[in-house]
């Protein structure tokens, strides 16, 4: 899993992050922050991350409500 993972994460940050910082200095924020949201969704879609929530039955439909994670 590392051995695909750490290669792809290297390629990424040089290829992306190369785009990303000079836009971003040179052209618009805006833009370099477009790529670098990118980048950060394709990382999140090849990264297993695995999640657990507790207390959804308490969660109102008709609340707004401000979610934080604890990191255990």
């Amino acid at each position: 899993q590392w051995l695909v993972l750490l290669p792809y994460l290297c390629v990424s940050l040089i290829i992306l992050g190369a785009i990303a910082i000079p836009l971003a200095i040179f052209v618009s924020q805006s833009l370099g922050g477009k790529v670098a949201v990118l980048w950060f969704r394709l990382l999140g879609t090849f990264t297993p991350v695995f999640v657990e929530l507790e207390g959804v039955e308490n969660i109102d439909k008709n609340t707004s409500y401000i979610i934080t994670p604890n990191v255990k």
